[in-house]
């Protein structure tokens, strides 16, 4: 499952690279050595990659924190489940520039044999923080649609929620009880036995499919959602718009899953770096797409009250209205506003649309909404 899986070898590679320890001629596991290789290291670009997920993952979820307090909405539990998914994801990004140090990224001929304890050690520690942090990131947009839905619908949000984490944390757990004893499974020059590491990689597998199949599910709740309620077809088709972005997250697993059999490669310090570009990339897709339908309805508010307000010219004075001279005027307002039914009385998902009317008077001033 995790990026970083593949730093935790098992014992007969790291035995094969213990028997070669960087001799030219030699082979680890079948691998020919070629010291041309030596200049081949991924160490940096999955560094450069891991930061970038983590500046944009951070960007959309300060914009989701200031969408919700400027207006004076509370936090809720969806937005602490993010908060604490992209704090993970930043304790990850610092461990893999730790790993790099290591090794991480190099041939397995040109990994010092005294760090291999230590990379598999520390990527079992980052291996447990991505799954945690798609855990979160995924359950924190599913918290998102518990908000309004009911019935049965609820209950299937609830067995998404419940089911995938039970069965992340078993992927995650899994990485530490492989071998007996324990620590033999990042310190493969231990004496003792391990299971098939081929059996724990199905295992990730067959997580990451579940976190693909959840994303297209959740988005699909959306969809159903939304499909009956009363909105023009452009507002509707906004609304779908935003809370189906998880497509992406659910893409980039797909392709994830497809880099996860390089867990069992020879040359896994190298080729292993490919499934972690990939792992926090579905990590910033899941954040980013829990987070842009709250953006979304802070945009549609800023909309609705600088249409409501009318121009203003720049010396503070209102547009059109304060042609009305010293007349009096009532005008009538109307205002298009997003609302959901939501236990914490939110508004952050626009899920209905209802149609406001009020009175303002516009003596010298344009009306206030």
């Amino acid at each position: 499952m995790s990026p970083v899986a593949a730093s935790a070898m098992p014992a007969d590679q790291a035995i094969a690279l213990a028997a070669t320890d960087g001799m030219p001629g030699a082979d680890a596991g079948g691998l020919p050595f070629d010291p041309k290789l030596a200049s081949e290291d991924n160490g940096k670009v999955t560094l450069i990659v891991a930061w970038i997920m983590v500046a944009l993952a951070g960007i959309f979820t300060g914009l989701r924190l200031y969408a919700k307090l400027s207006r004076g909405r509370p936090l809720w539990w969806d937005d602490h489940a993010l908060v604490a998914s992209f704090v993970i994801m930043i304790a990850n990004a610092g461990i893999l520039c730790h790993m790099v140090t290591l090794g991480y990224g190099k041939h397995v001929f040109f990994v010092p044999l005294e760090n291999v304890p230590d990379l598999a050690l520390f990527g079992n520690i980052t291996l447990t923080f991505v799954i945690t942090a798609l855990a979160w990131s995924k359950t924190s947009f599913a918290f998102t649609l518990l908000r309004f839905t009911r019935d049965w619908v609820k209950k299937l949000v609830w067995f998404i929620i419940i089911s995938m984490n039970l069965l992340f944390f078993w992927a995650s757990l899994i990485h530490w009880v492989f071998c007996k004893p324990l620590n033999k499974a990042w310190n493969p020059f231990l004496p003792g036995t391990c299971w098939d590491y081929g059996l724990v990689v199905n295992f990730d597998i067959l997580a990451g499919a579940y976190s693909a199949f959840m994303d297209v599910s959740l988005s699909l709740i959306a969809w159903y959602m939304v499909r009956s309620l009363s909105m023009n077809f452009r507002e509707k088709i906004g609304v779908i718009v935003s809370m189906s972005l998880g497509g992406f997250a659910a893409i980039f697993a797909i392709i994830k899953c497809t880099y996860l059999p390089t867990m069992l490669d020879n040359d896994v310090a190298y080729t292993g770096t490919y499934l972690a570009m990939w792992g926090v990339a579905e990590i910033t897709a899941t954040i980013v797409a829990a987070s842009v339908p709250v953006l979304r309805a802070l945009i549609a508010d800023k909309t609705s009250t600088n249409r409501s307000r009318g121009p203003t010219y720049a010396n503070g004075t209102a547009g059109p209205y304060s042609t009305l001279g010293k007349t009096n005027h009532t005008v009538s307002v109307h205002h298009t506003v997003s609302v959901h039914h939501a236990d914490a009385g939110d508004s952050d998902v626009a899920l209905q649309t209802v149609t406001v009317a009020g009175k303002a008077s516009t003596r010298g001033s344009s009306p206030e909404p």
